[in-house]
């Protein structure tokens, strides 16, 4: 434990500070000593995060479940304030070390040990998952290891810091919510992060405690990002008897997972699972307004070569062209139109409270009206005139391809120096940001895209879609085929840097 910094606080809520435990991506992390002298560990949230919209709603329901969460696995969270200017969280004060400082010090754990250990945290599991509370940040500084046992801490605030709904983000201003070696594939991708995530993250804490080494290698973290979703891991140096509970842990497709109590009957008996093969998968082909006899001669002929993981599936995304172009056009002008009207009734209400005869001086309010009416309702209907024709994205082990109606262009990987994707300004649009190599092979200026600088060659590529939903859906699933498919340093998830004032200036 180190001193308190002039910078840091002397109290948080009742409780009188002792010192500072630690402190990582999410917040600073302190011992503190409550007015009856119980010991407590208090994590306080940085301001950055804790200003994010919807933050503090989101940490006061995970933080009333964490509070039931019990057994003997876990460190009791006992106290909490959502609403103080720094929000807090606090937890009982183990005066143990975490696994992390153990292996360190002393090296891997022996066979007997990982399974008491194992055992210990898929009770620990099982304890949060009963709550429909998953950890997402299961690594070995997040273990405490006691006289009786791991406990589990730091749960509660991971979670809150996501979005509302179906999608899963990565990062929060710079912050990765997890550790990369230790994250599970769908967590890599940004996907839906369910209970068996934490599985995964416990068969890389296993891993690591029986070597001592991480079981997706060190690097820089988009690196281990790109392990963890494309490669297997390294379990060569894991005891025979524990490397398939292991692998089944570490399996990518979260389905064929074992649950928290299935793995704790597995390292409680003589039984030794095999990691089964998973199931060919096919392309992950989405069409967008093509009638379905169209949509499924281009998925089977792709798919029936597919073998293997997720990560081996291409991903290819079709807009509908003209139809969708039609559709979307047309409800955008109706939108524009109603919402300057609905501001019309504005002015409309004080010049009636005024007593203006508005009927005698209509063409008066037509003229203001239309003032404000032909300007929108011209940018809404130019907004989607790039789209008449039908475009396609793939994305692939061999790079990106790309198809504007009958125009095609193939973008190997080593052409491309970064990638990003970002919903387009376009309404309902997903756009992909192609920064290319200077020089290099690829002209720019003859793709079938958007041409936004030679010196450095860069473009843009968009694809329509029919609402904000469908929009959300395809960009994620563009960033998860980039995460899986583009070499290290090529694709970065991450919010900060899918701008394109980023992919202008960024020199990484």
């Amino acid at each position: 434990m180190d001193g308190l910094a002039p910078s840091d606080p002397r109290e948080v809520g009742p409780y009188r500070l002792l010192g500072r435990l630690g402190s990582g991506g999410m917040g600073r992390v302190y011992l503190g000593r409550s007015p009856s002298g119980r010991r407590v560990a208090v994590k306080v949230v940085r301001n950055d995060i804790a200003d994010d919209p919807g933050f503090r709603g989101r940490f006061r329901r995970e933080v009333e479940l964490a509070m039931r969460v019990g057994g003997y696995w876990t460190a009791a969270v006992v106290d909490a304030d959502p609403d103080a200017p720094e929000p807090w969280i606090a937890s009982e004060y183990i005066p143990g070390p975490s696994l992390h400082r153990r292996i360190a010090d002393e090296g891997p754990l022996s066979a007997a040990e990982v399974r008491d250990l194992g055992a210990g945290l898929a009770e620990a599991l099982a304890s949060i998952h009963a709550l429909n509370l998953v950890h997402r940040d299961l690594k070995p500084s997040n273990i405490l290891l006691t006289d009786t046992g791991p406990r589990v801490i730091d749960f509660g605030i991971s979670k809150a810091l996501e979005s509302s709904g179906t999608s899963t983000a990565l990062t929060h201003t710079g912050v990765v919510i997890g550790t990369p070696g230790f994250m599970s594939p769908e967590q890599a991708t940004g996907a839906q992060v369910g209970t068996p995530s934490d599985v995964f993250s416990l068969g890389a804490v296993l891993a690591y405690a029986a070597t001592g080494a991480e079981p997706f290698g060190t690097g820089t973290p988009v690196a281990l990002l790109y392990r963890v979703v494309g490669e297997e891991p390294d379990l060569s140096a894991v005891p025979d008897e524990l490397r398939d509970v292991i692998a089944l842990c570490l399996t990518k497709d979260p389905a064929l997972r074992p649950s928290p109590a299935a793995l704790l009957a597995l390292l409680t008996g003589a039984e030794h699972p095999t990691v089964p093969a998973p199931a060919p998968l096919p392309t992950v082909a989405h069409t967008r307004g093509l009638d379905a006899a169209e949509a499924a001669e281009p998925a089977a002929s792709v798919g029936a070569d597919v073998q293997g993981s997720q990560a081996d599936a291409p991903l290819e995304l079709i807009d509908g062209g003209e139809e969708r172009f039609r559709s979307i056009r047309f409800r955008r002008l109706f939108e524009a139109l109603l919402r300057v009207a609905v501001l019309g009734t504005i002015p409309l209400g004080v010049a009636l409270a005024q007593g203006v005869d508005v009927v005698a001086n209509w063409g008066a309010v037509l003229a203001v009206y239309l003032t404000f009416a032909v300007p929108a309702a011209a940018y809404y209907w130019a907004a989607c005139r790039p789209f008449r024709e039908t475009s396609e994205l793939s994305v692939g082990r061999e790079g990106v391809a790309l198809r504007r109606g009958h125009d095609t262009a193939e973008l190997p990987w080593r052409e491309l120096e970064r990638v990003l994707v970002s919903v387009g300004s376009a309404p309902y649009s997903v756009t992909l940001f192609c920064r290319f190599r200077d020089p290099g092979e690829v002209d720019v200026t003859g793709l079938p895209a958007k041409v936004l600088s030679v010196h450095p060659p860069l473009a843009t590529f968009t694809l329509l879609a029919l609402n904000r939903a469908e929009r959300n859906a395809s960009c994620s699933e563009v960033h998860q085929a980039l995460g899986a498919f583009a070499p290290p340093g090529v694709y970065q998830p991450h919010p900060k840097v899918l701008r394109r004032t980023a992919l202008q200036t960024s020199t990484r």
